[in-house]
């Protein structure tokens, strides 16, 4: 499926949600419940995207739920990079973040599980494993313009694997984690509705 047919609707959908609250002119009660969506742009260089769907309740506690697909460049496959390793990761998962600030900007703490299956293919074979893992994540969010509801988001995600469905082996090679924790950095552009 082009990815279009990802981006294209989720923009619509926030376009329409962002002129629902102002239109129906809620007041104060409106501000205890914000929806946000998010796109990450740096993701489109790993021939994949990311986008997150959300709710912020009363400005410190948001949950999330995010889908992503990315190919793994060799740079971050560890000790396994020069053993012709093509991977894609497609996944997603459910989060929860804890703002510190009482308007749900600035730096935040959070926790996610995850799902996601792991394409691999090495010397003409080829399969899948599916993940089950938790995350840890530490990121900023940033409001580059006053009352516009546009955010960019850094964050960085430490991965805990718990499960495989299967070992990843093929054409008698191994792809082992180089690491028990995996470090997952992103950048997420979005808008708070």
């Amino acid at each position: 499926m082009p990815l279009t047919h990802l981006v294209l609707p989720a923009l619509a959908a926030s376009l329409l949600l962002a002129a629902g609250p102002a239109a129906a002119g809620e007041g104060a009660e409106a501000d205890a419940l914000v929806t946000h969506i998010e796109a990450s742009p740096p993701m489109l260089l790993l021939q994949g995207i990311g986008v997150e769907a959300g709710i912020k309740l009363r400005g410190h506690l948001e949950l999330g739920a995010a889908a992503f697909t990315l190919v793994i460049p060799e740079a971050f496959q560890g000790d396994n990079k020069d053993e012709d390793w093509d991977i894609r990761d497609s996944g997603g998962g459910l989060s929860a973040r804890w703002f510190h600030r009482d308007d749900g900007h600035g730096l935040f703490l959070g926790g996610t599980v995850e799902l996601q299956n792991h394409h691999l293919e090495r010397a003409g074979e080829s399969m899948d494993s599916l993940e089950a893992g938790i995350a840890a994540q530490v990121g900023y969010q940033w409001f580059p313009v006053d009352g516009s509801g546009f955010y960019v988001r850094p964050w960085v995600l430490a991965v805990v694997p718990l499960w495989f469905s299967e070992e990843r082996e093929l054409a008698g090679e191994s792809f082992e984690e180089p690491l028990p924790v995996r470090f997952v950095p992103s950048v997420y552009a979005g808008w708070e509705l």
